[in-house]
Order: C-alpha cells, then structure tokens, then sequence
C-alpha cells in the first residue's frame, strides 16, 4: 500500500507503532523531523527513512510542508486514512485522539500503541539516507 503524505507547516503524526507493519518514507519536498524510539533526526528532500513494526515513530514539520512518499506493508491501514483525510480544497479534519482511537478500532487494529508527540519535538532517522 502506498500513499503520499503532506503535513502542512506545524503540523505533524503523533508517535506511535505498528504491531504488525513495516513503513518505508521517501521525502519528496520540504523537511521535518522523525522520531524513532525517542530519538530525534532531520529529514529532508531526497532522504528514505525505514521504520520496522513495534518501533515507535512520529513525524513534524514545524518550520515548512513536508511530503512524504509512504509505503506500507503489509497493507490494511487504508480504511483508516479513507475515513480521517481531508480531500484537496476542503478544510483541514481535526484529527482528535479519540476520533484516531475509534477509527482504528473500527477497522479491528490495536489502539494500545498511540503515543503523544512530545511539543518540543525536532527530529530525522539513524534508518535515514540521503537518496
């Protein structure tokens, strides 16, 4: 499964883990941190990041747009993402932790991995290579 990911400036993907899932990032615009396992790294155009399952992770863009090519395997998660994306030219959805909650719980996922951001988040990948 793959999907483009754009997080507009100051905005970001709280931490959490996939029990289940390996993750693959390719940056294709902008810059922004990764968290990976509570440790921080930059990321910036032309960069990969490689997330295995179980491994907490999150991302933020504080300072510009970042798009992320992103790919998923095993797939399954797309339910989610159909039900809680906001389409080109419609208001940003406020994802809360509760609506992020039920929408995985919906599609029969553990909810037992969402973590919160921490606010003075700056971050990139030791899985990050410049493409």
């Amino acid at each position: 499964m793959a999907f483009i990911q754009q997080l507009p400036k100051g905005s970001g993907i709280p931490v959490h883990r996939h029990l289940d899932r390996d993750e693959a990032f390719y940056v294709l615009e902008g810059s922004g941190t990764v968290t990976l396992n509570d440790v921080r790294h930059s990321c910036e155009k032309g960069g990969t990041i490689f997330i295995p399952r179980n491994t907490w992770h999150g991302f933020s863009s504080p300072d510009q747009e970042l798009v992320l090519l992103w790919i998923m395997v095993p797939p399954g998660l797309d339910g989610f993402f159909r039900e809680t994306r906001s389409r080109p030219g419609e208001p940003r959805k406020e994802l809360t932790r509760s609506r992020s909650t039920q929408s995985v719980s919906n599609m029969g996922q553990n909810t037992s991995g969402l973590r919160h951001l921490p606010r003075t988040a700056k971050t990139l990948s030791p899985k990050l290579a410049r493409g």
